[in-house]
């Protein structure tokens, strides 16, 4: 218990469980390389075909084209996609 300050330091993933299983398979196209795959490009309106827009922010809300992709991706591997 960490707020108490007492309990002991994990030496070994193995002790709270062990590292998960996760699923495996192929990664999405992604044709400009720059980290969003292009079904998520095309969806959004941006050009899978230029890196460069990885840094714009299409929707004006502060966040870049690629955090919005990956803010995306993480709501859906936590079951709010």
């Amino acid at each position: 218990d960490v707020a108490a300050r007492n309990g002991d330091i994990i030496d070994d993933p193995a002790e709270v469980g062990g590292w998960p299983v996760l699923a495996t398979g192929a990664a999405p196209a992604d044709a400009d390389s720059d980290g969003m795959p292009d079904a998520f490009e095309t969806s959004v309106g941006l050009n899978p075909n230029d890196a460069a827009d990885r840094n714009g922010d299409a929707d004006g809300d502060g966040y870049t084209n690629l955090e919005e992709h990956l803010n995306e991706a993480a709501r859906e591997q936590v079951g709010m996609g």
